[in-house]
């Protein structure tokens, strides 16, 4: 009897779609995948593969098609390429290339069958030296230095900040922020603030022009989440916030929700007992 214990070689997720052919099309023209197969006549049952990530597709009715969206992580190499080839073919980019808190660099793409896929790279130790230096960069819970307060909002325009009554305003009425530092230079902050009746309120959420798009918002926003983990006697039924509509994919990334206007409130849900 054979020994050799058990391997697990490879995962196949299976995508329902209305439609066997499109879905192959979609990602053979859209998305540079291959291998493009169907079983049936007509098709019920498809798939295509990029190398040795393979996805299938299987053919269901309307209200068997997932209500939200899911999501599928694909590793690759060649990144930055694959996103300016996918972009040059059409495929719908969701979330831009950054560097996410694991340090996977990643960009998504949303589909037309309710199935985003992220495509994530390991670091390989040839990013620029930007990208690397995010290394160093720390998230703390902190109040900044009201000068270094100054300059950050002064990077993102926010000129009433920069004057010593809204500096004095800014770091007086947060409960807490997060702030991050990149050798020791402040990059980004966020407040989070008591709003009554169960409501937490984030305000001030800025990020150097010349560091954002390399994921340190989204470290921010973590860091908030951490925080409200590490604080459960002051957590509150609901975190809201104001945004800009072109804002919204990013804070979706993170649980909040919102509807689409052009200065629209985004919020989540917490659970207390969590």
């Amino acid at each position: 009897m054979d020994s050799m214990p058990p391997v697990g070689l490879q995962v196949q997720p299976v995508i329902p779609v209305l439609d066997i052919e499109e879905a192959n099309a979609y990602f053979t023209d859209i998305l540079g995948f291959g291998g493009a197969w169907t079983y049936g006549n007509p098709p019920t049952q498809g798939g295509v593969s990029m190398q040795s990530a393979a996805l299938q597709f299987t053919m269901v009715k309307p209200d068997q098609i997932p209500v939200n969206n899911l999501r599928l992580w694909i590793h690759v190499s060649g990144i930055e390429n694959l996103e300016k080839s996918l972009k040059s073919r059409g495929a719908v980019i969701c979330d831009s290339l950054e560097i996410n808190l694991r340090g996977l660099t990643e960009f998504a793409v949303q589909t037309p069958f309710k199935i985003v896929l992220v495509f994530a790279e390991r670091p390989l130790g040839n990013r620029t030296a930007k990208r690397d230096d995010l290394d160093d960069v720390i998230v703390e819970v902190a109040f900044p230095d009201p000068q270094e307060f100054r300059e950050l909002m002064a990077s993102c325009g926010w000129e009433y900040f920069t004057e010593e009554s809204g500096t004095a305003d800014a770091l007086t009425k947060p409960h807490a922020m997060i702030i991050a530092k990149h050798h020791g230079k402040l990059i980004a902050n966020v407040s989070i603030e008591k709003a009554g009746n169960g409501f937490l309120y984030l305000d001030n959420v800025c990020v150097r022009p010349e560091y954002r798009t390399n994921g340190v918002g989204s470290r921010l926003m973590l860091g908030v989440d951490e925080w409200l983990k590490d604080n459960p006697s002051l957590r509150r039924l609901q975190v809201s916030f104001f945004c800009q509509s072109d804002r919204v994919p990013f804070y979706q990334k993170f649980g909040y929700l919102g509807p689409e206007s052009s200065f629209i409130g985004m919020f989540k849900f917490v659970d207390p007992k969590k």
